[in-house]
């Protein structure tokens, strides 16, 4: 009898740790995509103070497309990685009531591998144009 009692005991013990190891590993997760967010922000921030330079260039010289065809491409790929950012916000749901464990952490990887994109395409986007922009400055 005790040793039903002593079984049935550490079962639940470990269940409730591997419950709280899920819960522990997706947070982190969690964690992880809310750091690379922070980061992104304050990236899109630079992105669009570089966009209004390079728009201020490209009215300045209207008509003159040697000076406004490289300004009119590093603006646009500037919109294009904020926008990718602002998609991804729309979309990302951080409510994963009712999934398993697994399903969580596919959709928190994926989620992660997403944003890290998005983080790439915006980096990219704001050295091109921070390059472009100390050379005509």
């Amino acid at each position: 009898m005790k040793t039903k009692i002593l079984l049935a005991a550490f079962c639940l013990t470990g269940i409730f740790y591997a419950c709280s190891n899920a819960q522990e590993e997706e947070k982190k997760q969690l964690n992880e995509i809310l750091a690379v967010h922070d980061k992104v922000m304050s990236e899109s921030e630079q992105a669009m103070k570089n966009k209004i330079t390079l728009d201020s260039l490209i009215k300045k010289h209207t008509g003159d497309t040697s000076k406004t065809n490289k300004p009119i491409a590093l603006s646009k790929q500037l919109a294009v990685a904020d926008s990718s950012m602002e998609d991804w916000m729309h979309k990302f749901n951080a409510d994963y009531t009712g999934k398993s464990h697994d399903e969580v952490m596919v959709y928190l990887n994926g989620q992660h591998k997403q944003l890290s994109q998005v983080d790439t395409l915006l980096t990219t986007a704001i050295n091109q144009s921070n390059s472009y922009l100390s050379n005509t400055k």
